[in-house]
């Protein structure tokens, strides 16, 4: 039986049900596209399956979508994290934020930026 994988694969199976069917795709024929069961598209779209990066370019060409066309808004991360700490004394949640305030900016002062030559 597949486990739930968490908030971000359940948004994702749901970016994945919502382009399937507006390709007006089953689960079936888009198992057969990509070369999986039917069962495996089930798991996915529900969550319970993690999703490999090659699997998500394959369903994007299957049902004529772009990946990032696929992939939920970074929000349902967030979210996701603020779920996780329920119940944490205040003085540690505001720890636990001021490093990831301080990854993120670091992660934003470490981009690369493309400059067309």
């Amino acid at each position: 039986m597949a486990i739930p994988q968490g908030p971000y694969y359940r948004a994702v199976g749901a970016k994945i049900r919502t382009a399937r069917r507006a390709a007006k795709v089953t689960q079936f024929q888009l198992a057969n596209a990509i070369e999986m069961t039917r069962t495996s598209i089930t798991n996915m779209e529900r969550g319970r399956q993690p999703i490999y990066l090659h699997v998500i370019s394959k369903i994007s060409t299957a049902l004529g979508v772009t990946i990032a066309d696929l992939l939920p808004d970074p929000a349902v991360l967030d979210s996701s994290l603020a779920a996780k700490l329920e119940g944490i004394p205040s003085p540690q949640k505001d720890w636990i934020a001021r490093v990831i305030a301080t990854e993120t900016e670091t992660q934003n002062a470490t981009k690369i930026s493309v400059r067309s030559t």
